[in-house]
C-alpha cells in the first residue's frame, strides 16, 4: 500500500480545485493567444468580405450609372430625331391642305 500523503487539514475536493486553477493559470496565456488570434482571423475575414460587398456594389453602382447615362443620351437623341420628323411631317401636311385648297378653289363651279 502506498503512504498516505496528506496535504494538511484540507479537504480533497479543494485540492483538486487548487490544482485546475494553477493548471489553467499555466494554460491561460496559451488559451488568451488561442482566441485573441481565432478573434483577429475572423474580424479579418469580415473585413474582406465588408470590402468585397462595398466593391461590388461600386461597380454595380458605376455600371447602373453608365447604363442610366447611355438611356438619357439614347433617349435626347430619339427625341430630337422624333420633332425633326414632326416637324416636317407638319410642313408636309401644310402644303398639301394648301395645294388641296387651291385645287379645290380651281375646280369650283
Amino acid at each position: 500500500m502506498e503512504p498516505h500523503t496528506s496535504r494538511g487539514d484540507k479537504d480533497e475536493d479543494v485540492y483538486e480545485e487548487e490544482d485546475w486553477v494553477v493548471s489553467l493559470r499555466d494554460k491561460e496565456p496559451k488559451l488568451i493567444w488561442m482566441h485573441e488570434n481565432t478573434i483577429d482571423k475572423k474580424g479579418a475575414a469580415l473585413e474582406r468580405e465588408y470590402a468585397d460587398d462595398v466593391a461590388s456594389l461600386k461597380n454595380e453602382l458605376e455600371e447602373e450609372q453608365t447604363i442610366k447615362e447611355a438611356l438619357e443620351e439614347t433617349f435626347a437623341l430619339e427625341l430630337s430625331r422624333e420633332k425633326e420628323n414632326h416637324d416636317r411631317a407638319l410642313e408636309m401636311a401644310n402644303e398639301l391642305k394648301l395645294k388641296n385648297d387651291k385645287l379645290v378653289f380651281i375646280n369650283a363651279p
